[in-house]
């Protein structure tokens, strides 16, 4: 049982690393362009925490219809292609300071490494595991079992519940929204403050595309 919830953790991890390796190039470009625009190292601080924000989002959504479902979907694996010290060094990590380590957000919970609310419904990831509730469902919301078709005309649902359709965390995201994220994600306000709207919700795009990629 044990070396099976091995063998499924670290599928899920082989998964995501090889996704991260075709989208290095489009986000090294992404940073050396903001870098070379002489727009020097606040935007750069600000695309950082952008590019935070929306892999986490991203994570959040990918997972949400597959947290009952993991162990079923990576029965596949062969351990000896993954490396122990990544996925000990994961275990280590708490990126969005929650008390959930990285592996156990990214494996165990499904929910976001870098969200310390992966559902945004005011209740941390720990405190609704610890209350038995979905991290991944905000509360008050269905989000398992949902139909596919969806006549409420919510595209967010939209973007979770249909698999052939691009998720678009930036969908409907206003400038102050964004700011605000990025001051609770720690990019300090002072630093925020000198970058426009219009180049704040431009990095954002650039960001996502290079996510989509």
């Amino acid at each position: 049982m044990a070396i099976q919830k091995d063998k499924d953790k670290a599928k899920a991890l082989k998964n995501i690393y090889s996704d991260e390796d075709q989208k290095a190039d489009k986000k090294s470009n992404f940073f050396l362009k903001i870098w070379q625009s002489e727009r020097g190292l606040p935007y750069l601080t600000v695309a950082l925490g952008i590019l935070a924000i929306i892999s986490g989002l991203w994570y959040s959504s990918s997972t949400i219809k597959k947290s009952l479902t993991l162990n079923n979907a990576v029965k596949k694996l062969d351990l000896s292609e993954n490396s122990p010290a990544e996925l000990n060094s994961l275990s280590l990590k708490d990126t969005d300071a929650d008390g959930l380590s990285d592996y156990d957000e990214l494996y165990v919970f499904a929910t976001s490494p870098y969200l310390e609310d992966s559902d945004s419904d005011g209740l941390t990831d720990k405190d609704e595991i610890a209350q038995k509730t979905d991290p991944n469902c905000p509360k008050g919301q269905q989000c398992q079992d949902v139909p596919a078709e969806n006549t409420s005309g919510d595209a967010g649902q939209d973007a979770l519940i249909n698999p052939g359709q691009q998720f678009n965390p930036l969908s409907g995201l206003e400038p102050e929204k964004l700011r605000q994220l990025l001051i609770d994600s720690g990019v300090p306000k002072n630093v925020l403050d000198s970058v426009k709207d219009e180049d704040l919700m431009q990095m954002a795009q650039e960001a996502l595309s290079g996510q989509q990629d």
